[in-house]
């Protein structure tokens, strides 16, 4: 924890509703910037949706490599 407390690219967020010290680097929040930046992108664009087709095919490849999303992330 000591060489992390250390680290040029830490960056402390505080503390989460438990109470207890939450962390991130600088990495991810130009990560989650970029994110954030695309999406207001595309709610700009008039058409961006999926198929539901493609959309279908990709949940089932997923849920086949085990990965299981909830109703709200489908």
């Amino acid at each position: 924890m000591g060489a992390m407390h250390g680290s040029p690219d830490l960056v402390e967020l505080g503390r989460d509703g438990r109470g207890e010290d939450r962390f991130t680097t600088r990495d991810m929040i130009e990560a989650e910037q970029h994110l954030h930046r695309a999406a207001e992108m595309m709610a700009e664009r008039e058409r961006h949706e999926v198929s539901d087709r493609d959309r279908e095919t990709a949940l089932a490849r997923a849920e086949q490599r085990g990965l299981v999303l909830s109703g709200e992330q489908a």
